[in-house]
């Protein structure tokens, strides 16, 4: 797929979710990354500083993608497309 230039993204439940926080006016040595929980968030609307802490909001969602095995008449390719569109069945949070 990535040939063609498309992307699918996926959640992956075992890799650790990374974030990087990219100085304002630096250069590449001064980038710290910091390792989480996976998690999968579709977006991050707001980031700002609280004393000596980092708080980022992001639009978290608990499952992301259709349950496998899910037998309700849909091909997988429909299942995920209506999947997207309900939000408490992706258990979604701020």
């Amino acid at each position: 797929l990535l040939e063609h230039n498309i992307h699918l993204p996926r959640f992956h439940r075992d890799v650790p979710s990374r974030f990087a926080v990219i100085p304002r006016r630096g250069d590449t040595s001064q980038v710290m990354w910091f390792e989480a929980d996976p998690t999968y968030v579709l977006h991050f609307p707001n980031a700002y500083e609280d004393g000596d802490e980092i708080v980022v909001d992001g639009f978290f969602q608990g499952d992301p993608e259709p349950t496998e095995g899910v037998d309700n008449g849909m091909s997988r390719k429909w299942q995920q497309v209506f999947r997207s569109l309900s939000l408490d069945g992706m258990q979604t949070r701020l």
